[in-house]
């Protein structure tokens, strides 16, 4: 069990880049550690008596709409958020989570996304950290609009799943102009995560600006949107199934570079 809470907020640093290349199959790049104080068993095991939050009800106005690539091996499911963003995140608190998802809480990147659980509600959620101000506006606030792209990849040495996050100020701020995040197929921890976040009513978003954890924003699935979901998952497991020797470190980076800096990654 590991616990999080927020230890920082640089403005300075908050409009590098924080889309690099993910080099493990859970797609989570080499992170700086916490301080000693982030970790304190008393507050980790208070939080943990507490009951699980749920039916937390984000307003919203959420789309969706299917499209492919065929050239590049592409399929996407294309969630599109348009809405106030009034509803404080459930996460504003401390709260502990399974410790495979700690290199996620530690990293200190200002723009990242990424499904996680709690210890005290599986989710998953989807994180979308936008951390950087202009004047009194915080980064985040911009997300008033934003679009997620489920993205299904063929390449030859793996299946690939990733997550694109586009809107507000990401395209002038962040270097790619997007938020990603590249998983591979080879672990079942991944292959769970990604198998419950796209079969459920809805997706939670999380939105983590300079403030700590600030709006949650609901991206509704229908039946019809789940069905293509499940549809391009069981495709994809299939394919990367059919596969002899698995690489995702390099289909990775070729996806990677597929989508370069300051192009729309949504088809």
């Amino acid at each position: 069990m590991s616990i999080w809470k927020r230890i920082f907020s640089n403005k300075d640093t908050a409009v590098k880049n924080s889309s690099p290349i993910a080099t493990s199959d859970t797609a989570t790049p080499t992170m700086p550690k916490p301080s000693s104080s982030q970790a304190n068993p008393a507050q980790a095991e208070a939080q943990q008596a507490q009951p699980p939050v749920t039916n937390v009800q984000a307003k919203s106005t959420s789309t969706w709409r299917f499209a492919e690539d065929k050239g590049r091996g592409v399929r996407q499911v294309i969630l599109s958020f348009t809405g106030e963003l009034t509803t404080p995140s459930r996460f504003k608190s401390t709260f502990t989570y399974p410790g495979h998802f700690k290199e996620m809480f530690y990293d200190q990147t200002p723009f990242a996304t990424g499904f996680f659980r709690t210890d005290r509600d599986q989710g998953p959620f989807l994180l979308v950290r936008c951390w950087g101000s202009f004047g009194k506006e915080e980064t985040v606030d911009s997300l008033k609009a934003f679009r997620v792209a489920i993205t299904f990849i063929q390449r030859p040495t793996s299946g690939l799943v990733a997550v694109f996050v586009t809107g507000g100020m990401l395209s002038l701020i962040s270097n790619k102009g997007h938020i990603e995040r590249f998983y591979g197929l080879d672990e079942a921890l991944t292959r769970d995560l990604l198998a419950d976040a796209i079969s459920k009513e809805a997706i939670y978003v999380a939105l983590d600006g300079d403030s700590g954890f600030k709006y949650d924003a609901r991206l509704s699935l229908d039946d019809s949107c789940r069905q293509v979901l499940a549809r391009e998952w069981q495709n994809m497991l299939a394919y990367h199934k059919g596969i002899k020797l698995p690489d995702y470190r390099k289909a990775a980076q070729e996806a990677f570079n597929s989508f370069p800096e300051k192009t729309d990654p949504i088809l």
